[in-house]
């Protein structure tokens, strides 16, 4: 994962992630069962990924991200205005092209 990003100071006391986030600015595509499209990842960690994009798929919804040339497969967490978060099905490893 070294790759993907740099890693983003956390405060500890106001932050609620278990797992170290890297900011990026990396093109990928999601896909739903009813459309593909396009969206920019902004953070990333070994559990998820943060992104922007015009469209956001409604919360929970499954979806599949193609980054890098790999596909993640991950549920739709949470959503704010342009942004979204996506939870993986399983974590990344540092061994992850990702």
């Amino acid at each position: 994962m070294s790759g993907f990003g740099r890693l983003k100071p956390v405060h500890a006391s106001r932050e609620k992630r278990r797992a170290p986030r890297r900011q990026t600015n990396v093109p990928g595509i999601i896909q739903t069962t009813a459309s593909q499209f396009e969206v920019t990842i902004s953070d990333v960690s070994a559990t998820g990924v943060r992104v922007v994009s015009r469209y956001t798929p409604p919360s929970r919804q499954d979806v599949r991200l193609y980054v890098n040339g790999l596909w993640l497969f991950g549920r739709i967490a949470w959503r704010r205005g342009a942004a979204f978060g996506i939870k993986f099905d399983e974590a990344l490893n540092s061994h992850s092209p990702a």
